[in-house]
């Protein structure tokens, strides 16, 4: 969680316009039903990007969320191998990546969040304006395979 409260705006407002955006680009009467599901995957990410910059996110269930974006990275995997080019692979490929990522962040953050620390060195520590207790000092009270 993020303890600026200018910050956490600003990331809603960002994220808020990414979903607007995508929202958009669903709703086009010349979307196809794969690019609706592809938006919508999108939108799922923005509404979950801005509940975890606020201390209310940590209330929303995790298991639903890491289903839906594991399910995110499994639609985009086959368009992937579509014959649209090298680089809509490439770009489907990207999404593949990012849609695991948030599933390995939202199922993650919870552990992390509570952790007192990791082994992490404190020179890596990216946490500015953050707080968050498991990214920063030397106990191992978050599990190696997070840090």
């Amino acid at each position: 969680m993020i303890d600026s409260v200018a910050l956490r705006w600003i990331l809603t407002l960002t994220f808020a316009a990414i979903g607007v955006y995508y929202l958009v680009r669903c709703v086009q009467a010349s979307s196809t039903w794969v690019l609706r599901v592809s938006c919508i995957a999108h939108l799922a990410m923005s509404a979950a990007m801005i509940a975890m910059v606020w201390p209310w996110g940590m209330n929303i269930p995790v298991g639903p969320q890491v289903a839906v974006f594991v399910l995110a990275a499994l639609w985009f995997l086959p368009l992937a191998w579509s014959r649209e080019g090298a680089a809509i692979r490439v770009l489907h490929l990207h999404h593949v990546v990012i849609m695991g990522a948030m599933a390995w962040m939202v199922g993650s953050m919870p552990t992390v969040m509570s952790g007192s620390g990791s082994d992490m060195p404190q020179a890596m520590d990216m946490s500015h304006g953050m707080s968050m207790p498991g990214m920063g000092g030397n106990s191992s009270a978050v599990p190696g395979y997070l840090t």
